[in-house]
């Protein structure tokens, strides 16, 4: 009862407030917050001060566009953080902020692509697909670099695993790459690179792919920890896929120590993955579990679907190669479900090909047949 008499009396003296008193407290208390390090609360009040200004003078965009601005830099910082859910609520009001669409520039190009980011993370590809193509739109009208480089960049992953369409892939990520060269930073730079070496990866030109990684990670500033656990878990993916498996677990073995040095969540649970990977490729399926295990927990944390399905498909033949017949079957189908319902057409192939292993190894020859030929069929709807 006191709390809500308490909730009550807050309530009714904040509305008495004059909203040009609540106005002038909200960016004061924001102001505090900026010098103490906390942005993201500051664009809380920023936002509220603006609410107040709209309704006293609609004409006066000067808090609102101050609102906008915070709330941006708020969602990337959640962005960043892979807190993807927050990310996007926070673009979504930084939008509300800018205002009507037709005064859309530069700023709401970068809000929306760092939108599209968040969702792409999330297995949401049709929503991202939307907000990056309207970022893409409104960065070239602006010639804004920086939203190009980001947007097309998620906008080329789309179209290999959601789309199965390496070509347009291609002609994306150059895109891509070709913004953030005009923007000459070299974050951006690298990111683009990272994202580019999966066209000729995917084509099996793991030459082609090794020289573009190796680039990024040449080029990566050293406190780019993100970027550096991203080339090394690339480069050895490939160097698993060429079957040169000492180099690929001494691969993610650096990516892994870079990925704890860096404290970031998502790092630490892609590097799990792909070392649990290069330890089954090994034999040393025991050892892969943990680090599977590991690396689902987390995606499943962040929301990261695509990446949990990846996994569990990846732990599910693991489970097999050591017998474990229920389990592997539990996981390959999970994760066939989750790819499933993302319409991704990367993964149903390869895991639909080992569940039929699965039934196979118990006997069941027409479970087999039925499986292998889903797996065709599905991969003639893969990336080509």
């Amino acid at each position: 009862r006191w709390r809500l008499r308490h909730s009550t009396l807050k309530d009714v003296v904040y509305a008495s407030l004059p909203k040009r008193e609540r106005m002038r407290l909200h960016q004061l208390v924001a102001g505090f917050l900026l010098d103490a390090g906390h942005p993201s609360f500051a664009a809380d009040h920023l936002e509220l001060a603006a609410f107040a200004a709209i309704d006293l003078d609609p004409n006066d965009r000067s808090v609102p566009d101050r609102a906008a601005d915070a709330l941006l830099k708020a969602a990337d910082r959640a962005r960043r953080r892979m807190e993807s859910r927050s990310a996007i609520d926070r673009y979504e009001r930084a939008l509300a902020m800018a205002g009507p669409e037709e005064r859309w520039q530069a700023r709401e190009a970068r809000i929306l692509a760092g939108k599209g980011e968040s969702h792409y993370w999330l297995g949401e590809y049709p929503e991202a697909t939307l907000a990056l193509t309207r970022a893409v739109e409104l960065g070239e009208q602006y010639e804004d670099a920086f939203a190009l480089a980001l947007a097309l960049r998620f906008l080329g992953d789309i179209a290999i695993n959601f789309e199965a369409d390496v070509d347009k892939a291609e002609r994306l990520l150059q895109r891509s790459l070709a913004a953030a060269e005009r923007l000459g930073d070299s974050w951006a730079i690298v990111r683009s690179l990272l994202f580019a070496g999966w066209v000729p990866w995917t084509r099996e030109r793991y030459d082609e792919a090794e020289k573009i990684w190796r680039r990024a990670l040449e080029s990566a500033d050293p406190r780019d920890h993100w970027a550096r656990v991203r080339a090394l878990t690339a480069l050895s993916i490939n160097h698993s896929e060429m079957e040169d498996r000492e180099a690929a677990l001494q691969l993610i073995d650096e990516a892994g120590a870079l990925a704890e040095e860096s404290g970031d969540r998502f790092s630490v649970a892609n590097t799990a993955v792909q070392k649990a990977r290069a330890l089954d490729d090994l034999g040393r399926g025991e050892e892969a579990l943990p680090w599977f295990d590991r690396g689902v927990a987390i995606f499943s944390e962040l929301g990261a679907r695509w990446e949990i399905a990846d996994a569990r498909a990846a732990r599910g033949i693991a489970k097999r190669n050591l017998g474990r017949l229920d389990e592997a079957e539990e996981d390959l189908r999970a994760a066939i479900r989750i790819a499933e319902e993302l319409g991704d057409r990367q993964l149903p192939p390869w895991t639909l090909r080992n569940l039929a292993t699965v039934a196979e190894l118990r006997g069941d020859k027409v479970a087999a047949e039925e499986l292998l030929k889903r797996s065709k069929d599905a991969e003639s709807r893969g990336p080509h």
